[in-house]
This record gives C-alpha cells, structure tokens and sequence, in this order.
C-alpha cells in the first residue's frame, strides 16, 4: 500500500510535457434496458460529530478543523447555504462515529447531559456528548432553507454495555430516541429517515485502473447478497472518504481525489446501491467543502454535475478502448437522451471516441477534433453566428486541474477555474457545445460529462 501512496505523490509533479498519444476507439452504450438503478438522491454527503477539542485526544496528526461539526459549523454562512442550495435536493447523512455517544437534550433526558470531553479510557476516547435542542432547531431551519433530504444516525449503544473486544450486551434504552423522534414529529421538522447505529466504512484509494476495478467484486457481492438473502432492502455506503483520520493532505482536496471518487460514485451505482455518503460536507481534509473557509473542493463540482446530470437509471457500457479510460452511463436527469461519464487516468493519452447503441445506430461519425475544435481551443462549440444553440448538439462539462497538477485544490470547467464570489456565490456550471455526430475528446488527465439529448435510448423514457 506504501508503494501506492508515495506513486501518487511522485507522479503529482510530473508536468504533462510527456509525448502525447491520441487513442481512437468507440465505446457501445445498451440504451435498450437499464441493468440498475439508485436513488434520485443518489448524491449524498456527511455532517459529522467530532466536537471542537477532537484532536486534543489523538496523538498523530489530526485534520480535523474544530469548528466543521454538526455541534458547532456556523449554518447562515452564505457560502454553506449556497453550496447544499445548488444540489436543490441533497441527501445529508447526519452522524458518524460518535453518533453512538450522543445523548439528546429532550424529553426525560433534558438536563441531564453535557458537552462532549476527551477520555482515552472511554469508547472512542471520548464521554458522551449532548445534542441540545436549541441546536436541532437550527439544524432543522438549515435543512429547511437548504431543501436538504436528512439522514438521522441514531445512538444505538445507549442502555448497553461492553463485554469483551467490540462486543457490546443488553438491551437497547430506546426512551432518548423516541423522546427526539417525538419532537422532531410535533416541531413538523422534515426528517427523511433515522438510521440505527453507525454504518462500518468503505474506504478505498489510489486512481491506477487496476486496483479501481477491483472493488467492483465488492459491490457485486453485496449486490449478488441482498438478492439471495434480503431483496426488500437496498445497498447504501454509509461513509467513505478516501482515506483515514481526516483525509490526506494536497490529495483528499485535491483534483486527483475526483479519478476515486466519481469512479465510486459510477461503478457503486452499477450495483444497485441506492445511496453514496461521501464524507464528509465539511471537516477534515477529505470535506468536500474547505473546513476553514468552506471554499468548494473539485469534488464538490464534480458531485454537483453528477448530481444534476446523470439520472438514476443506469445503462451498461462496452468499452474495449483502454483501462485507463473509465465510462460509465446513466438516462439523463430530466431529459431525454443519455449523460456519459469518461475518466481518463493517463498522462500520456487523448482519447477520441465515438459512441454507438446497441441498435445498431451509429450517433456519433468520425469527425476528428484536430486544427482547433479541441474543448480547450473553442469555448463557443456549437453555437451559430447569432449565438444560438445549433438543433442537433451535445453539452460537454471538460474537468481538469489547475496548471495540470493533480494535486492542485482548483479545478477548470471547459478552461476556466471554477471560483466563488466575495458574496459566497457559487460558478455557473455551463457547459460547451458539439455536434451529436461528432467524435468525443477526452484529454489527459481530466473527468468529462457528456450530455447527449439525441441519442436513442429505449430505456430513458420520461
């Protein structure tokens, strides 16, 4: 794993000055069925616990900013309300570690617990914290204002009591989660589900296309389990951020993150699994907002157009081009036609693809995108002289890092830096268009949505 992990960092300053190869190919969408299907809400992220003084109690570098957690994140600052506003629906998975330890403010319990202080000789190093009920108002005002879909983590140790190793007996006190339950129920506040117990995480690293792959036999797994054994349920991953203790710095906030993270986001989705938790929305270095300054990461944006663009029914993908280019495809969200998403995790390759159905109906003719017709050389696309969107186009949404560093924290939409205003305001998203038939480029090293209105595709009927 060592050996992993130092690959990344050498390769991170090599500059992309390498003989550059362009790669021809075609990749085969079966737009005739879908072969899975998430949630509409598959995008989801985490508020996390860890109360202010959480890294006085580790003895390593600790990543998490103090003023990040659920207990304590100012929630009107406007660049935080803007950022869960623009998803119009995000799922937030409220909890976490120390879920398991927090008691609530309400009901019999209501005076009777107290802030979070660390003890090396308790679960997780920590006493039990309080949530008070002035604090889950604000929190639901937030969620409110925000059009957040919540996720409640429960305390699921409360009234047990530890035996041997992990092992932990008796029965469960349910009186402090019913008595919030209530509450929440008599205050009208809009909770979407209450989740028993934190979920164990799926952590996975690194962008080589080899040990990307192989979490698939994971997903699948779990996907062939629930069939067999429990076809009422659904997969979620509950957790995952790439790395443990926070984050690593210049890589969890960085642009190299986005190659493991939208892989996840399109292979988990693959699987049937119905919900992807990233963790977290803010704190640590892994929060795809900033802890400190809450400025957006390239995995926000990169969560926010999958978000946006690919819908929840998922089309399978014959793509015999190169490992190291990543496909996958959804139906559109809320429009006909299909959204491809390509990674290409080489810094030596361009990649030219035409797409074709499994209808035999070729959509995109070879049309090589040389003597500037390049996304980087023509902003305008497929606009006609009057600045109209020509009849027959495509949207492309070209992600790459800053200056070609992979560890760079700014990302460029179509060439330009993806940045918020004084106000906190967030970048408009937009797009450059092409001709429905003509060739797709894929530059080194970068991370491209494909919108493709016009593509037929029996399975993606609105």
């Amino acid at each position: 794993m060592e050996c992993h992990f130092l690959l990344i960092f050498f390769l991170a300053f090599i500059p992309t000055i390498l003989a550059r190869n362009v790669t021809i190919g075609r990749i085969v969408v079966n737009g005739t069925t879908t072969i899975a299907e998430t949630d509409e809400n598959y995008i989801c992220l985490t508020m996390d616990i860890w109360p202010h003084n959480e890294c006085n109690s580790w003895t390593k570098l600790c990543a998490w900013d103090g003023r990040a957690s659920m207990l304590n994140v100012d929630l009107y600052l406007p660049i935080l309300v803007n950022a869960v506003k623009a998803f119009k629906s995000l799922r937030i998975r409220v909890g976490g570690t120390l879920q398991d330890r927090l008691i609530y403010n309400v009901g019999p319990f209501k005076g009777l617990c107290h802030p979070f202080q660390a003890n090396k000789d308790l679960l997780f190093d920590f006493s039990e914290g309080c949530l008070y009920v002035e604090r889950w108002d604000d929190l639901n005002d937030f969620f409110n204002k925000t059009g957040a879909i919540v996720t409640f983590g429960l305390n699921a140790l409360l009234g047990k009591y530890k035996t041997k190793g992990i092992q932990w007996e008796g029965d469960w006190n349910y009186s402090n989660a019913e008595a919030l339950i209530q509450y929440t129920v008599e205050k009208n506040y809009q909770i979407n589900s209450w989740e028993f117990g934190d979920d164990p995480k799926l952590i996975y690293r690194f962008v080589d296309p080899r040990y990307l792959s192989q979490i698939s036999n994971v997903f699948k797994q779990l996907e062939n389990t629930i069939k067999r054994h429990g076809p009422w349920s659904a997969a979620w991953v509950g957790e995952a951020g790439g790395a443990y203790h926070g984050g690593s710095p210049h890589i969890s906030d960085a642009f190299i993150n986005s190659f493991w993270y939208l892989d996840q986001l399109g292979m988990a989705a693959l699987y049937n699994t119905k919900v992807y938790c990233r963790q977290t929305l803010m704190g640590g270095i892994y929060g795809v907002l900033k802890a400190s300054t809450l400025v957006p990461t390239p995995d926000y944006y990169g969560a926010l157009l999958f978000h946006r663009l690919m819908g929840p029914d998922v089309l399978k993908v014959h793509n015999n081009v190169s490992s190291y280019l990543r496909s996958y495809a959804h139906c559109s969200r809320g429009r006909s036609g299909v959204t491809l998403l390509f990674i290409n995790l080489s810094n030596e390759t361009d990649f030219e693809i035409n797409t074709k159905n499994r209808i035999h109906m070729s959509l995109h003719k070879s049309n090589p995108t040389r003597n500037g017709s390049h996304p980087k050389n023509n902003p305008s696309g497929g606009l006609s002289e009057d600045g109209r969107k020509i009849s027959s186009h495509r949207e492309e949404y070209h992600l790459t890092p800053k200056d070609d560093l992979l560890r760079s924290s700014t990302v460029l939409l179509n060439g330009s830096p993806l940045e918020i205003t004084k106000d906190g305001e967030l970048p408009d998203l937009t797009p450059i268009y092409r001709e429905s038939n003509s060739s797709i480029f894929i530059t080194t090293w970068s991370v491209a949505f494909i919108v493709i209105p016009d593509f037929v595709a029996p399975a993606c009927k609105l």
